[in-house]
């Protein structure tokens, strides 16, 4: 690395802390960002060189030579020689593209040490006479995918005016030395101060981390990654049901998966941010990018437009501080350099327009690794609207494999389905299953379409057998003449329906989860990962369903609440469903009426007899007066959904668990239109992963009602009596006390 250099310069804030993320031992040199150009026409290998030669020689940030000293790492711009510009031709390869991707990943695997290497990588891919790839990568401490972005545009504009023969723009970059003296001033400013203060105050009583995989928090692991897309119309509807700012909608989406799979109320996930409040760092690559933590207080009855509303206040109000380093942050709170800190799983949206011309012919770029991942990553691409939005999920491979990973993209998948169809759905609902599986895979092959392929059909299923059956269920279902590869919701399916669809299936021998009608929507889709099970029968093994009335052993849940004393009527989770419109008073006293006694625990009574138990009074007993009152709401009155807070409170009111009453709701009624049935369930009763449960089947008894059918709900396989009374024998058991000692010692308090 020859040439001249200038007198040193100190490294920013930001550049410090991914100097010193990349000192791992076994993971150094991989902190790096890249992307790929698709160039839908030819391109002079001779005049991109100079052109990217050109743009090179005015950035500062991919100039510079970092020295480690014993005062600290310095960086000095240095002025030639520039690094060589790869150029390939692999036009004659049997899969050009699949040849190009081969190439970017080894480049991208080769670790940089950025006091001896280039801090960046570029090369020319000829696929075709019309069709080339442009690649660049740079280490992370040198530039940022902002000012990434920025240099990109400039090669372009470069090349642009050199093919059409014209004087090219003068640059309007700044000096490396300007931008580092614009931070500095930040940071001895009272906005710095102040900036402190926000932080830590809102993060003062800070929840643990929460995370869908296992292992060690390692950011400079090796990355993998998942890719899947949203269609065009779906993130149409995602935007049109949850606000034109997609950023707060995939915060609120993230969070609900983590809250679904780990229970975790308190959520962090993290956002990058640009950190550029000034002229002069918008319009200056260098290295300035910032993660800040998003808290959401995440809650199961709460759905996917109060999620989203909740995050977008908490975003507007974080981003104005957004310059404070998150590095300083952990600092104030006491974590060690190098630790997760507060740091969840991150959102970065960038559905800004990042397209141009190169020498009168279209260049999209492709996004191929952020940076370093310490858990998981999900970034939103849509800079082409008319193509939806790609969906990327890079995960540490010390914490996912490949399985895992691409297990998670299809429960986010799930869930954006779901909210795109109905935003005021409960993600609860939806149901996304966890996946925590061992870590160790290789990164994925760019560019090729990383989208998982469809599975084969479960061993021993028939799939012609299993996509005739699913046709017919749906076609039963929305009364529609649906065929194998028609869409369950482009034919008028919602997430209602779409939970009689699954019970439907079960009925017929066939077991779909939630979660994969969102995510495969066709018949064909769903017989891929049809399982057969035995026919429930609508409700043929009645025994099956309860049993006898009477005591119910104590779980260690309740044995909890007792200890800790106090009132308990009030602790309850509740859920706003929406209901159908033309339902009747009659109709849905006698589907509410039905639920409760089909479930054991919604017809039981808190007992005090020496200690806490409950009890379980016969199903005939129930009496519909009072369990639900009916709200006729005018015409023209507001939507039903916004007067959810007004009638939630007096809704729990009513909840009495020693005189048995374990369920209350309120129907917001508009006469002709869909209404709103408010649901409050004491928590004894139900937890976040029994309301798709009790979803399901106020759908099947709405359905069988409206179509003048007995009402007939799947049976209860392990009633609650039976399962609390096995939990006790569990705890007994030798291999559970054999592990009394090890959480002993877990829960000693320390010396």
């Amino acid at each position: 690395m020859g040439g001249s250099v200038t007198p040193g310069l100190p490294l920013s804030r930001a550049q410090l802390g991914m100097w010193f993320a990349d000192q791992d031992v076994a993971h150094g040199g991989r902190c790096q960002i890249a992307e790929y150009f698709d160039i839908a026409g030819p391109v002079d290998p001779a005049v991109f060189d100079a052109a990217w030669t050109r743009a090179w020689s005015e950035t500062e940030a991919l100039r510079v030579v970092l020295t480690d000293t014993p005062d600290g790492p310095r960086q000095s711009p240095r002025t030639a020689p520039a690094p060589r510009v790869h150029v390939l031709d692999l036009s004659a390869a049997a899969d050009p593209a699949a040849a190009a991707g081969h190439w970017m990943r080894q480049d991208l695997a080769r670790p940089l040490d950025v006091t001896r290497d280039a801090v960046c990588t570029v090369g020319l891919l000829r696929l075709s006479a019309r069709r080339f790839l442009w690649y660049q990568r740079a280490h992370h401490v040198a530039i940022d995918g902002y000012g990434a972005a920025l240099f990109a545009r400039r090669v372009a504009d470069l090349y642009t005016c050199e093919s059409a023969g014209l004087p090219a723009p003068a640059p309007d970059f700044c000096p490396l030395h300007a931008l580092l003296a614009d931070d500095e001033a930040y940071r001895a400013s009272p906005a710095f101060e102040a900036d402190r203060r926000y932080w830590t105050q809102r993060l003062a009583d800070r929840p643990a981390p929460a995370s869908l995989g296992d292992g060690p928090w390692q950011p400079t692991a090796p990355v993998l990654r998942s890719t899947a897309r949203i269609p065009a119309d779906r993130a149409d509807r995602l935007r049109a049901g949850l606000g034109r700012s997609l950023a707060p909608a995939v915060v609120a989406i993230l969070a609900a998966q983590l809250h679904l799979a780990t229970g975790a109320e308190d959520v962090v996930v993290s956002l990058p941010v640009t950190a550029r409040r000034g002229e002069l760092a918008r319009r200056t690559p260098g290295m300035l990018s910032n993660v800040v933590p998003i808290r959401l207080e995440v809650r199961p009855g709460r759905s996917f437009a109060e999620l989203t509303r909740q995050a977008a206040a908490v975003v507007k109000e974080a981003l104005p501080h957004q310059r404070y380093r998150f590095e300083d942050l952990h600092r104030d709170l006491g974590f060690r350099r190098g630790a997760q800190g507060v740091l969840g799983p991150s959102v970065n949206v960038m559905t800004f327009p990042y397209a141009f011309d190169f020498g009168g012919y279209p260049a999209v770029a492709h996004n191929l690794s952020n940076g370093p991942v310490g858990d998981l990553a999900v970034a939103v691409t849509g800079r082409q609207r008319d193509r939806g939005l790609g969906v990327h999920l890079d995960g540490s491979a010390a914490r996912y494999d490949a399985d895992a990973l691409a297990r998670h993209q299809e429960d986010f998948l799930a869930l954006v389905r779901a909210a795109a169809e109905d935003p005021s759905v409960v993600p609860a609902a939806v149901r996304p299953s966890v996946a925590r599986r061992p870590a160790g895979t290789e990164p994925a092959d760019p560019p090729r379409d990383t989208t998982p392929a469809a599975p084969a059909a479960p061993a021993g299923a028939d799939p012609d057998r299993a996509l005739d059956a699913l046709v017919a269920v749906v076609r039963d279902v929305l009364g529609a003449d649906a065929g194998p590869d028609d869409s369950f919701f482009e034919l008028g399916g919602d997430s209602i329906t779409a939970i009689q669809l699954v019970a439907r299936a079960r009925e017929k021998g066939w077991a779909v989860t939630l979660k994969h009608v969102f995510a495969r929507e066709t018949p064909r889709g769903l017989a891929e990962v049809a399982e057969p099970t035995e026919p429930t029968g609508g409700g043929d093994d009645a025994s099956a369903g309860s049993d006898a009335p009477g005591a119910v052993a104590p779980t260690p849940a309740l044995r909890r609440l007792e200890e800790l004393g106090g009132a308990v009527d009030a602790y309850h989770q509740s859920l706003p469903v929406r209901t159908p419109a033309g339902l009747s008073p009659a109709g849905l006293d006698a589907v509410v009426t039905a639920v409760v006694r089909h479930h054991d625990l919604l017809r039981a009574r808190l007992v005090d007899t020496g200690g806490w138990h409950l009890e379980t009074t016969p199903a005939d007993r129930v009496d519909p007066a009072g369990l639900v009152r009916r709200i006729e709401l005018p015409e023209g009155a507001d939507d039903p959904r916004a007067m959810v807070a007004e009638h939630l409170e007096p809704t729990a009111a009513g909840l009495d668990p020693r005189a048995g009453v374990m369920l209350q709701a309120r129907w917001l009624d508009t006469p002709g239109e869909r209404g709103l049935l408010l649901l409050a369930v004491h928590h004894l009763a139900v937890d976040g992963a029994s309301w798709h449960v009790l979803l399901r089947d106020l759908a099947l008894a709405w359905d069988a009602w409206r179509e003048g059918r007995p009402i007939e709900l799947p049976p209860v396989r392990t009633p609650f009596a039976r399962w609390s009374t096995a939990l006790a024998e569990a705890a007994h058991a030798p291999e559970r006390v054999a592990e009394l000692p090890h959480w002993r010692a877990v829960l000693a308090p320390e010396d």
